[in-house]
């Protein structure tokens, strides 16, 4: 006990005291006395009380229902911008951009050692082809889009990693799965055979096509690439369209049944043999098959466009005939028959995001850690930098979306064995959330034990920086900037950077701006620039910039590497 508390207390006993003698002698209105003393007492209680607050390592969010308790973990060797997670058996697979693999034990909270071949992508052959130097290609685009891992035993795994594929002889790139076998002994994952092959799509496309209509002519994020069990022998996969949308001279993959491109893909485990589940998709980036045979996925449409879809067998999702989004550029309609932003004749969505939020990933909540949120579905949002929870009726129809800022492009989100959810996000992180109880009822013992549990995830960060100092000024403009900016003199989802550094703020001819920026008559140099980076809303206020979490380094990096595009 305090020593303040100690001299309330003695004050409370002479009080008391004093209170007898005066209802003995009928001196004061002892009720209001007592009505004091309580209220006195109820403070001393609350003296003593210490509510678990934010740790170092573990912050506070509230969401509209629970306090959401938020570890990061900074990764050393993820890339950004592709890759994904997957968890069996308490082991928690992370693939990065190019197939770089890190795992973790979820027990013990230890890295893993890991030791397999290079995932059968053919990088080393694109670059010295030259194709990464040509025409705006994005070679952040050519990546693992999708992961999925199954325990055997205690000790074997085997992983299932969908990705870009460049063919040498034929110069061409198409999209598969390749699937290796490993083993886990003494904190050690080893390969108990090299990769294999399971599924090849065709045709193998060009990655410069003629009269192509998108930002650049390698469309390597239109990808789709999400992996989920669907029975004991078939994964269901998807299969973005790569912008093979029918529009000007290029073909409508996504109508033809004969191809696997715009499709959900039933594959057989073992065979690689495949059939179409579903066709008329753009770009699936997230499925995920709930515990009652449901399928739900998310997809990135075009502006507008975003979906929610349950995905029904020998359906067809009707792109690029039909869309509630309209294309980025004007001159393009989807369909002659149907009305723009109109989804008729065919399967309509659960649900539709008007502004596009760019979803990457979706789950379902089937365990109970997160009590309040149970059964909900959880959709992580790149250009949002956030995560939609969607209240479902009955029906499955979404009730509400409310969307819980992260300031984290996310790229994928898993529910874990022990409850808890993970996100991977494009800027290296491992975010982990867990349940800190009500909102709005002071954090308990209950939420102390959890903050202790979520610090073990410390003894998986490097004693180094937590922010990788290896990245280049070009990488982090891939993984901050470049999904709404080109650095060719083309608008799409946001203004051209071209020659930014000494041209006039909102001058970008062929986009829309705010009109704080479109009446600012200012020249980007480096303080200005500094500034919008680190707060967009600080000297332009009202512009529709959302704020992204930026080191001092990673600001130091994108002015250096603006300043490099000037200079060459």
């Amino acid at each position: 006990m305090s020593k303040r508390s100690i001299s309330i207390l003695l004050g409370l006993i002479s009080v008391m005291a004093f209170a007898y003698i005066a209802g003995h002698y009928r001196l004061l209105p002892v009720y209001h006395l007592r009505t004091a003393l309580e209220f006195i007492e109820e403070k001393i209680e609350g003296e003593e009380k210490h509510f678990p607050r934010p740790t170092e390592s573990v912050d506070f969010m509230n969401s509209h229902l629970t306090r959401l308790l938020v570890k990061k973990i900074p990764l050393q060797n993820y890339d950004g911008s592709g890759g994904g997670l997957s968890e069996s058996g308490n082991i928690m697979f992370i693939s990065s951009n190019k197939g770089g693999l890190s795992v973790i034990d979820m027990n013990s909270y230890n890295r893993l050692s890991v030791s397999i071949d290079k995932l059968p992508m053919n990088y080393d052959k694109l670059v010295e082809a030259g194709q990464t130097e040509r025409n705006s290609f994005r070679e952040w685009w050519f990546r693992v889009n999708g992961i999925f891992s199954e325990q055997i035993n205690e000790s074997d795994f085997i992983l299932y990693l969908s990705h870009n594929y460049y063919d040498d002889e034929k110069d061409c790139i198409s999209h598969n799965v390749s699937t290796i076998n490993l083993t886990i002994q003494d904190d050690n994952v080893i390969q108990k055979d090299g990769w294999v092959t399971l599924f090849s799509a065709e045709p193998c496309f060009d990655p410069e096509p003629e009269g192509f209509v998108s930002a650049v002519p390698y469309s390597g994020h239109i990808s789709g690439g999400a992996i989920q069990l669907y029975d004991e022998d078939h994964l269901i996969i998807s299969v973005g369209d790569y912008n093979h949308h029918g529009l000007g001279q290029m073909p409508n993959y996504a109508q033809d049944p004969n191809n696997p491109y715009g499709k959900f893909l039933l594959l057989n485990k073992q065979t690689g043999e495949w059939s179409v589940y579903a066709m008329g998709t753009r770009n699936p980036s997230g499925l995920f098959n709930d515990n009652s045979g449901t399928v739900w996925s998310v997809e990135n449409g075009p502006e507008g466009g975003d979906e929610l879809n349950i995905i029904t067998e020998s359906q067809n999702y009707g792109w690029p005939e039909v869309s509630t989004g309209i294309w980025y550029t004007p001159g393009y309609t989807f369909s002659d028959t149907v009305l723009t932003g109109r989804h008729s004749g065919y399967q309509t969505p659960v649900f539709s995001w008007l502004p596009s939020i760019a979803p990457s990933s979706i789950i379902r909540l089937e365990g109970n850690r997160f009590s309040l949120w149970q059964g909900d579905l959880l959709v992580g949002a790149m250009r949002g930098q956030a995560i939609h929870r969607l209240r479902l009726n009955s029906d499955n129809d979404v009730i509400y979306d409310e969307r819980i800022e992260f300031g984290h492009r996310v790229r994928d989100i898993i529910e874990l064995q022990k409850g808890y959810v993970a996100i991977l996000t494009d800027d290296s992180y491992l975010i982990i959330l867990d349940d800190g109880g009500l909102s709005k009822e002071e954090p308990d013992q209950f939420v102390a034990d959890r903050i202790l549990e979520l610090e073990k995830f410390d003894r998986l960060i490097s004693k180094e920086s937590q922010i990788n100092v290896n990245v280049s000024p070009s990488m982090v403009f891939e993984q901050k900037c470049a999904t709404c900016h080109l650095l060719s003199k083309k608008s799409v989802i946001g203004p051209h950077l071209s020659g930014l550094l000494g041209r006039e703020v909102g001058s970008a001819t062929d986009y829309t701006y705010s009109e704080v920026l479109s009446r600012d008559q200012r020249v980007w140099d480096e303080d200005l620039l500094r500034t919008f980076l680190v707060d967009p809303q600080s000297e332009f206020s009202g512009n529709r910039m959302n704020k992204i979490e930026l080191s001092d380094s990673e600001v130091n990096k994108l002015i250096r590497f603006f300043k490099s595009r000037e200079t060459n």
